[in-house]
Parts: C-alpha cells; sequence; structure tokens
C-alpha cells in the first residue's frame, strides 16, 4: 500500500550544497547481435566546469562488491569536462548509431565492460580525486562513491523493480523481469544529487527487504523504450533503432539545483536535529519536523513500546534543509492505532535520533 505523507522544505531556495555528477539517465535497449545498446548520462548540477578525469565508472556483479567481476575489466576512467548544468553522454561502441552519433564518450570493446549490463548487475559513478592509479581495486577502497544503478549486495535474477514498475512476467510466471533492462530511467527534476550507492532507497523500496517499489518514493521515472508496448519488454529484432528513444531524453534535461551563495549559507541547519512532534499529545495529525546538514537519504520510523515498527518513509534525495513530516496516527495498511506512547526515529547516513510522541483518542 502507498504511504502517503506531507513533506515540506522550509527553506524557500532553490538551491542545494555539496553538489557532484550525478547519473541523469540509464538506457538499456535492444541486445541483438551484433547491437546492444546501452547508454548512462551524467549530469553537472554545480555552478562550474567539472573535470571528468577524476571520475570512473564501475561495474559491481549481483550479489558481489564492485571491481568483481570474472576475469573482465570492470572499471573505465573518463576523460573531458562537462559544463554547468549540462550532461555528458557515455556509449557503448555496440550501441545503435542513434546512440553512438550523440554520444560524448563512446567506449571501445576494451572499456566498455561497467556499460555491459545485462540487468541485475549495478554500474557505480565513482569520484577520486588525486587517484593516479587505474587498478579498480585503489577504486574501490580510496574514491567516494557518488551514485549508481543496481545493488551488488543482491540479485534480482533478471534485472530490477524501480518505481512500482515490474516488467513482464517471466517464461515460467513465477516472477518479473524489471526495468533496469528494455527500458529507460530517467532521474526526477526534484532529484538533485546522486544516491550514494543506497539503491534500495533510490528505486522506491516501501521497505528494508524491497517487497515492492512506488513511483512516489522513487528517484526515478520509468518509461517503455519507443518500440515496446511496457518499460522491461524487448522490442522485435528489426526496431534496433535508438534514436526515436534518444530523441525523447537525451540532453533534455532541467534540475533546478544552483549552489547556494554565502549569504544564503547562513539559513542552512548547522546540526541534525530531530525536534519534537506539535502538537503533543495529539489527535488526529501532529508534524515531526527535522534538521539536516547534508544531502542523503532519510528514513523516519515509528515504533510502539514492545518495539514493533508500526510505520515508517523513506524519503530519498534530501538536501541540507528543515523539513516536516505529518503523520495521522494510523499504521501502514492505514488502520488507527490505540492511544499510547510511541518512539519516533530519524535516521540518516550514519547519524540517527529518536524521541517519543503520545497518540490520545
Amino acid at each position: 500500500m502507498f504511504k502517503h505523507y506531507f513533506l515540506i522544505f522550509s527553506l524557500f531556495l532553490s538551491a542545494v550544497t555539496g553538489q557532484d555528477l550525478f547519473i541523469s539517465d540509464w538506457y538499456a535497449g535492444i541486445r541483438e547481435a551484433p547491437v546492444y545498446s546501452q547508454m548512462i548520462e551524467l549530469y553537472n548540477p554545480t555552478d562550474s566546469d567539472i573535470d571528468l578525469s577524476d571520475y570512473a565508472l564501475i561495474k559491481g556483479s549481483a550479489g558481489g562488491p564492485f571491481g568483481i567481476h570474472s576475469s573482465h575489466n570492470t572499471i573505465v576512467r573518463l576523460y573531458g569536462t562537462v559544463a554547468s548544468g549540462s550532461t555528458v553522454i557515455i556509449a557503448r561502441a555496440a550501441s545503435d548509431d542513434g546512440i553512438t552519433s550523440i554520444a560524448d564518450i563512446v567506449l571501445s570493446d576494451v572499456d566498455e565492460e561497467p556499460l555491459k549490463i545485462s540487468g541485475d548487475d549495478a554500474v557505480g559513478l565513482f569520484k577520486g580525486v588525486g587517484i593516479s592509479s587505474n587498478e579498480v581495486s585503489d577504486w574501490v577502497s580510496n574514491a567516494e562513491l557518488l551514485d549508481a544503478v543496481g545493488d551488488t549486495l543482491g540479485d534480482p535474477g533478471s534485472s530490477w523493480h524501480v518505481a512500482g514498475e515490474i516488467g513482464p512476467p517471466n517464461s515460467d510466471g513465477t516472477s518479473n523481469y524489471g526495468v533496469t533492462r528494455f527500458a529507460i530511467l530517467t532521474r526526477k527534476e526534484s532529484v538533485c544529487a546522486g544516491n550514494a550507492g543506497d539503491w534500495t532507497m533510490s528505486r522506491g523500496c516501501v521497505d528494508d527487504t524491497c517487497s515492492s517499489t512506488t513511483a512516489e518514493l522513487s528517484e526515478w521515472n520509468v518509461t517503455a523504450l519507443y518500440y515496446s508496448t511496457e518499460p522491461g519488454l524487448e522490442p522485435d529484432a528489426e526496431n534496433t533503432s535508438a534514436q526515436a528513444d534518444m530523441d525523447l531524453i537525451a540532453g533534455w534535461h532541467y534540475y533546478d539545483c544552483q549552489t547556494v551563495s554565502s549569504q544564503e549559507e547562513l539559513f542552512y541547519p548547522k546540526e541534525f536535529n530531530l525536534k519534537q512532534n506539535y502538537p503533543n499529545p495529539f489527535n488526529p495529525v501532529t508534524n515531526i519536523a527535522f534538521d539536516i546538514t547534508s544531502r542523503g537519504n532519510a528514513h523516519l520510523s515509528i515504533y510502539n513500546m514492545n518495539g514493533e515498527n508500526v510505520w515508517e518513509v523513506k524519503m530519498p534525495g534530501l538536501v541540507a534543509g528543515n523539513y516536516s513530516v505529518s503523520w495521522n496516527g494510523r499504521n501502514m495498511s492505514g488502520s488507527k492505532l490505540e492511544s499510547g506512547v510511541y518512539i519516533y526515529r530519524l535516521r540518516m547516513n550514519e547519524m540517527s535520533q529518536s524521541r517519543k510522541l503520545l497518540l490520545i483518542k
């Protein structure tokens, strides 16, 4: 069931801090030899040009860490620059001409492994300022993971479910194929930062086991390929052209991600702080406010006095600021909870704070 909540960002500034490159598009199209159409697009949300030599794409095997995938070369260092507010398109050389003709970087047969994603693997965007080595072990150990599509901690079997889209049924009807292949993933325009490798949060999982995903919680919009009828469904073999898909997505983005001036920075919180809910005691609705000092993924949970998790909401891609979430005293199924004391806990990155609230009837 969808978790409806109201999230209020109380800083009226169209700005974020700590910005860096993030993935704006992921495209996995036709796979009919000799054409294997795959493309990743990165967006520069900062107010300066970015030197791409400090960045690398690294492949991760499903169920294994980044950089470990048989005997293949799993890293490619990027090159060139990307201007402020612009994108860089990176494609496999085996992609359709509709992709390679507009790509800024075309990866050769030797370097294309990080984009040879069958659907259940992962690709990570890493930043390694000052790393001179091209060894994948040095990058995984010392570079910062800015963003990722897919997860190295699990294996969905075919490809990942994202934003409520599960793809067509598999051959025996026991599950669905997912949508990180034969589909287009585009970052929502409200997102101005990468997921730091938290794919569970980024794709919109409703719980820690990711029993399902929702469009409401996801950072991504999922679109079917032009020659397909639904996300995750492979087009007919004769429809190998990616031109129509590229006309739809490549470079057509606007993210309101201007960086703040030093004067505006004074308005941002200095401490991570979960505030006392108001009103308290309450019936039927209370507001839970909190301050965060950096970008990241937040998770607000409410527990009864037996330690049972009765309600939660995941908030991906938040930026520094003041927020407020409304809660109506109901559990995840929408049923009214009994009067009593509850504990609410906010987690973000490595930080966590808890407080108590009182629901009355």
